[in-house]
C-alpha cells in the first residue's frame, strides 16, 4: 500500500514483534534498553492512536459525503485534494453529486416544461372548445371550402340557412349553393378575394325548398397551407326587403315633393340647405349647387332693426309668414312652416319646411289697396289740377299785362313755375294711380333712348356726367308705348345723374337677349344698401329729402305692362345698374292692364 499511515502501521508492528520476540526468548536485555523499547512502544501507541483518528476522520468526512447525497443535497462538495484511497473515493462522491446535481436541475426543467406543456394543452383544449362555440352557435353560416369550392365543415347555422343536413352540404361545392344568375359573379368576386386573401360581397344563395335568399358573404383564407377559405354567410333577407320598402318610400316622399306646388326643403343643424325640390330652385331662379350653400337665413329677407322687424311683421302677418329674395332681388311672399328632423336616437339633425308662395294673394292685396289708393289720388289730384290750372291762368294773364322787369312779374314767373312743377306732380301721381292704356308701336329701343339723352344733354353736361353707349345693333325691335318707356328712362337716368354729385359715367348697354333685349344703365355713384334694395320698387319709399317715393315703383308698373321686367344690382360705394328686360316685338305680350 502506498499510503504513510499504512507504512507507519507495519513498522509499529514489526517493532511490536521484535520486542515480544526478545521476552519470548528469554533474552535479558539491559534496563535502558527495556526504557528505550518502552518509550518506543509508548511514542508508536500515540502515533497508532494519532493516526488510527487521522483516518476515522476521513472516513467520517467520507461518510458524511454519502450521506448528504443519501439526504438529495447535491450541491455539496467534500473538496478533499488527495492522491490517497480518500482521496479519491471523496473526488468520487464530488463527481457524483455534480452528476446528481445536474440530473435534478434537467429534472426540474424537465418538470416545468411538463406543467408548461400541460397548461398549453389546457389552453389549446379551452381554444378548441371556444373556437367551436364560436363555429357552432352564431346566427350565421360558415362554410370552411378548400380552394377548389369543395366544402369541407360548415356549423349548423349554415345548415339551418339552406334546409341541409351537414352531410348533405358536405357532398356539395360552395359554388353550388348560389343563384345560377348569380354563379359567374360569385366567380369573380372568389377570384379577386383569393388574391386579396379576403373579400365582401352581396349575392343569393338557393334553399332547399327553392326559395331564393339574399345573403352578404365575408370571405377570407383562413388556412394558407392547407388551402382552407372560410366563409362567413349572413342572412340579408329582412334587411334588402327593408330597403326595397324604405327605397319605394322615398321615391313616393321625393315624387311628391318634387310634383308638389309649394317648395320644401331639408336643413342640417347649421341650417344649410341640403335638399330642395324643383318648385323652390324655379322660384328662387337657382340651380342645386348655388342654393345648395346657402343657409336658411340667406333667403329669408334680413331684418335688420326693430323697425325693420315691425314692417317685416306688418307685411307678414301673421308670424308664420315671411318673404322671401329670390336671386333676382324679387319678394317672394309665403307662409312658412318648419319642423325639426331628429335620427333614431333622438338627436337632432335639421329641418324640414314647406313654403306655400302667397305672392300672387299679396299682390291681390295690394292690388285692391293701391286701387283704392289710387281712386283717392285721382280725386285729390283732380281737384288740386283745377285749383292749380286756375292758378296758372291767373298768373299767366297778370304776366300779360305786366312788364317783365318788375318785381310782380318776376314773382308770377316764379309761382308760375311752382304751379308747373306741381301740375307735372300731380300728372305722375295721376300716372301711377290710372296710367294710360298708351299707343303700342313696333321700333327700335335706341331710338328712344338716344331721344331721352338728347333731352337731358344740358343737365347731365353741367353735372359733369359723361355718357357713353353701347349697342347692339342686331338687338331686335320691341313693341312699346314710346312716351311711357322714355319716362321710365328719363326716371332711371335722372336717378343716375343724383347719384353721382360729383359727376361721372353713365354706361348704356343693349344686347339679344333670349327672347328680346336687355338695356343696362349703370352708373359709378354711391350705391344702394342692401336694406334700400328690398325696399325699391315699394310706392312713395325713398331716400331722397325732395323725393315722392312715385318714380321707381312706376317705371315697375310700365316695365310690367309691356309684358318686361325690372330689376336693380348695386355695390355701396361702387354703383348700381338697372337692368330692363323688353321681349321683342313677335313675341310681345302687351298688357292693355293697368300698371300695378
Amino acid at each position: 500500500m502506498k499510503s504513510p499511515f499504512n507504512k507507519i502501521i507495519l513498522i509499529s508492528a514489526a517493532g511490536w514483534l521484535l520486542m515480544v520476540g526478545y521476552l519470548i526468548a528469554g533474552c535479558h536485555l539491559s534496563f535502558q534498553s527495556l526504557l528505550i523499547c518502552l518509550i518506543l512502544s509508548v511514542v508508536m501507541i500515540s502515533i497508532l492512536i494519532f493516526l488510527i483518528r487521522k483516518q476515522s476522520q476521513l472516513l467520517g468526512l467520507v461518510n458524511q459525503g454519502l450521506e448528504t447525497l443519501e439526504a438529495g443535497i447535491y450541491k455539496h462538495q467534500l473538496g478533499l485534494n488527495r492522491d490517497d484511497v480518500y482521496g479519491k473515493m471523496a473526488a468520487s462522491i464530488d463527481q457524483i453529486a455534480s452528476k446528481l446535481l445536474q440530473d435534478e436541475s434537467a429534472i426540474q426543467n424537465i418538470e416545468v416544461e411538463s406543467e408548461i406543456l400541460m397548461d398549453r394543452m389546457r389552453d389549446t383544449q379551452s381554444i378548441q372548445e371556444h373556437y367551436q362555440k364560436l363555429f357552432e352557435n352564431p346566427n350565421f353560416g360558415i362554410y370552411l371550402c378548400d380552394f377548389e369550392g369543395r366544402i369541407r365543415d360548415v356549423n349548423a347555422a349554415g345548415c339551418r340557412l339552406l334546409g341541409y343536413s351537414k352531410e348533405e352540404l358536405l357532398s356539395y361545392s360552395f359554388f353550388d349553393l348560389y343563384n345560377p344568375n348569380e354563379l359567374t359573379r360569385t366567380i369573380d368576386a372568389k377570384k379577386i378575394g383569393t388574391s386579396q386573401q379576403a373579400i365582401r360581397y352581396e349575392s343569393k344563395f338557393v334553399h332547399k325548398n327553392g326559395k331564393i335568399i339574399d345573403v352578404e358573404i365575408s370571405s377570407n383564407i383562413y388556412d394558407y397551407k392547407n388551402e382552407i377559405i372560410q366563409n362567413i354567410v349572413a342572412d340579408i333577407s329582412a334587411r334588402k326587403q327593408a330597403q326595397s320598402e324604405l327605397k319605394k318610400s322615398e321615391e313616393k316622399f321625393r315624387s311628391f315633393m318634387e310634383s308638389a306646388n309649394d317648395m320644401m326643403f331639408i336643413t342640417d343643424t347649421g341650417e344649410k340647405i341640403i335638399y330642395a325640390n324643383q318648385a323652390m330652385i324655379k322660384a328662387l331662379g337657382m340651380d342645386e349647387e348655388a342654393l345648395y350653400s346657402k343657409r336658411l337665413s340667406d333667403l329669408i329677407m334680413p331684418r335688420t332693426s326693430d323697425a325693420g322687424r315691425e314692417e317685416h311683421k306688418e307685411e307678414t302677418d301673421p308670424e308664420n309668414e315671411v318673404v322671401w329674395i329670390s336671386k333676382s332681388r324679387q319678394k317672394i311672399y309665403g307662409e312658412l312652416v318648419t319642423s325639426a328632423v331628429v335620427n333614431d336616437k333622438n338627436e337632432f339633425v335639421g329641418l324640414q319646411g314647406v313654403f306655400r308662395d302667397i305672392t300672387e294673394r299679396k299682390k291681390i292685396s295690394e292690388s285692391r289697396r293701391l286701387a283704392q289708393l289710387g281712386r283717392l289720388m285721382a280725386d285729390v289730384a283732380h281737384e288740386v289740377k283745377n285749383r292749380l290750372m286756375a292758378i296758372m291762368s291767373i298768373a299767366e294773364f297778370i304776366l300779360l299785362d305786366s312788364d317783365e322787369n318788375t318785381e310782380i312779374a318776376q314773382d308770377m314767373k316764379l309761382v308760375h313755375e311752382e304751379c308747373r312743377t306741381m301740375d307735372d306732380f300731380v300728372r305722375q301721381m295721376l300716372n301711377f294711380s290710372k296710367p294710360s292704356k298708351g299707343v303700342y308701336v313696333e321700333t327700335d329701343i335706341h331710338s328712344v333712348l338716344d331721344t331721352v339723352l338728347k333731352l337731358i344733354a344740358k343737365s347731365l353736361k353741367r353735372s359733369q356726367i359723361h355718357v357713353k353707349t353701347n349697342y347692339d345693333k342686331s338687338a331686335p325691335s320691341v313693341r312699346i308705348d314710346e312716351k311711357q318707356m322714355g319716362e321710365v328712362f328719363m326716371n332711371i337716368i335722372q336717378n343716375a345723374q343724383e347719384a353721382m354729385q360729383k359727376g361721372g359715367t353713365i354706361e348704356i348697354h343693349t344686347h339679344r337677349a333670349a327672347d328680346g333685349i336687355q338695356i343696362d344703365i349703370k352708373d359709378d355713384g354711391a350705391g344702394i344698401s342692401e336694406e334700400v334694395m328690398n325696399k325699391i320698387f315699394d310706392p312713395f319709399f325713398t331716400t331722397k329729402e325732395t323725393g315722392t317715393g312715385l318714380g321707381v315703383s312706376a317705371c315697375y308698373g310700365i316695365v310690367k305692362a309691356h309684358g318686361g321686367e325690372l330689376s336693380y344690382s348695386s355695390q355701396v360705394a361702387k354703383g348700381t345698374t338697372a337692368h330692363i328686360a323688353l321681349p321683342a316685338a313677335a313675341a310681345s305680350p302687351v298688357s292693355s292692364l293697368a300698371v300695378q
